[in-house]
């Protein structure tokens, strides 16, 4: 992980809205990443099942895994707060994350990424 060098001219409140926005960020690659492994996941089992024999046990232990991993990434989803306020941070239908906190206006997105 990189750190930037912070300059001498920063508050403490911009240096905590640069701290929120790295673990917001942080938490939002979690949230793609887990999205994108869930969705290899339900893709290769449902492979498995078309392609091959199985037997109704291991189908059940599969289905049981498939659906503790769609659990756990809806959960990782709904676990990301605003850094100031704590309120959740709700997605927008694309998983994309809101540019500020609805409630206190927080920056989600720093300003070097807030090219359109």
């Amino acid at each position: 992980m990189k750190h930037e060098p912070v300059p001498a001219d920063m508050t403490e409140q911009e240096m905590r809205d640069q701290a929120g926005i790295a673990a917001v960020q942080a938490w939002r690659r979690s949230v793609v990443r887990l999205w994108i492994v869930t969705m290899i996941a339900a893709l290769a089992f449902w492979a498995l099942l078309s392609a091959l024999p199985v037997p109704p046990i291991a189908e059940m232990a599969s289905t049981a895994v498939l659906l503790l991993l769609v659990g756990f990434s809806i959960w990782n989803v709904r676990r990301g707060k605003c850094p100031r306020c704590k309120a959740r941070i709700r997605f927008r239908p694309r998983i994309e994350l809101p540019r500020a906190c609805p409630n206190c206006d927080a920056p989600f997105v720093a300003a070097r990424d807030d090219v359109p």
